[in-house]
C-alpha cells in the first residue's frame, strides 16, 4: 500500500472521529439523560370501568427529564419524577397535582409501584416526547414515541348486544373502528334480527293429501261420458253382429 493511500485513510478516520466529537459537544443532552430516556417504558392500559386509558411511564429515576404527552392540539400532559421515585414505598400511592396560573387543576399524576400514571385519558393519537426538564437549561428532544389510544365503541354496552355474535354483527364489537350513529345502529340491528328470524324459522311440513280414487273415476266419466257411451254401443253392435254370424254357420245337430 502506498504512503499516500495510508495518509488518505488516516485523514478519513480522523475526520469521522472529530465530527462525532463535535456533534456530541454541540448537544446539551448528557449521557445520564440519554440513558434514563432510553430505559423508559411508556405504555397504556384500558380502564373497563371508565372506558378511558391510563398512561404509565416506568423508569423515571431523576428530575432531569420529563415526558410530554401531546395529542396534536392544545391538549397535553406532562409526567416527571416526584421527589425521588426510587425511594417511594411501592405499597403506597402518591399523587402530584399541577395547577395553572389561575389555580385551576391541570392534571393529577399518580405514583404507585414506582410508576408514574396519568389516569382517565380519552382515546386519541398521542406523541410522547422525552425532554430534559427546565432546570437543566437544555431544550432538545431526547426521544419520541407514538401512542395510539383506540376509541371504545359505546354501543358494545347496549343491552341488545348481549349474547350477540360480533363476527356476525360487528357493530357490537367493543373495538369496532367504523363510525356509528344511533340511527345506523338501530337500522343495522333490526336487519340483523330479521335475518336471524328468517334463518331460524321452522320448516312447516306440507300436508299430504290422500288420493281419492272415487273422485278420480267420477271426474273421468264426467269428462269422457259421451266417448264411453259411444264405445259401449259400438261394442254391443259388434257383439250382436258376431253372434248372428255364428248362428248362421251352425249346422243341424250342432250343440249350442
Amino acid at each position: 500500500m502506498s504512503y499516500k493511500r495510508i495518509l488518505l485513510i488516516l485523514t478519513f478516520f480522523i475526520a469521522i472521529i472529530t465530527n462525532a466529537n463535535t456533534v456530541k459537544a454541540d448537544s446539551c443532552i448528557t449521557d445520564a439523560m440519554q440513558k434514563e430516556a432510553d430505559q423508559l417504558q411508556i405504555y397504556s392500559t384500558f380502564n373497563e370501568k371508565t372506558k378511558t386509558y391510563d398512561v404509565t411511564v416506568e423508569g423515571l429515576t431523576s428530575d432531569n427529564i420529563i415526558v410530554y404527552l401531546i395529542d396534536g392540539s392544545d391538549k397535553w400532559y406532562h409526567i416527571n419524577a416526584f421527589d425521588n421515585i426510587k425511594n417511594m414505598d411501592s405499597n403506597k400511592t402518591y399523587t402530584y397535582k399541577t395547577y395553572d396560573e389561575n389555580g385551576n387543576l391541570l392534571q393529577t399524576i399518580y405514583y404507585e409501584d414506582n410508576k408514574a400514571i396519568i389516569k382517565n385519558i380519552s382515546s386519541n393519537k398521542y406523541t410522547a416526547m422525552v425532554m430534559p426538564t427546565t432546570k437543566t437549561g437544555c431544550e432538545e428532544t431526547i426521544r419520541t414515541e407514538k401512542l395510539s389510544l383506540q376509541s371504545y365503541n359505546i354501543y358494545a354496552d347496549d343491552e341488545r348486544c348481549n349474547n350477540i355474535n360480533i363476527e356476525e354483527f360487528p357493530m357490537c364489537d367493543p373495538w369496532y373502528e367504523g363510525n356509528i350513529t344511533e340511527e345506523s345502529f338501530n337500522s343495522a340491528y333490526n336487519k340483523y334480527i330479521e335475518s336471524l328470524n328468517e334463518t331460524e324459522a321452522p320448516d312447516i311440513p306440507k300436508k299430504v293429501e290422500k288420493t281419492d280414487y272415487a273422485q278420480i273415476i267420477f271426474d273421468f266419466f264426467a269428462t269422457y261420458y259421451i266417448q264411453i257411451i259411444v264405445g259401449i254401443i259400438i261394442v254391443v253392435i259388434i257383439g250382436t253382429i258376431i253372434q248372428a254370424l255364428l248362428k248362421r254357420k251352425k249346422k243341424p245337430g250342432d250343440l249350442l
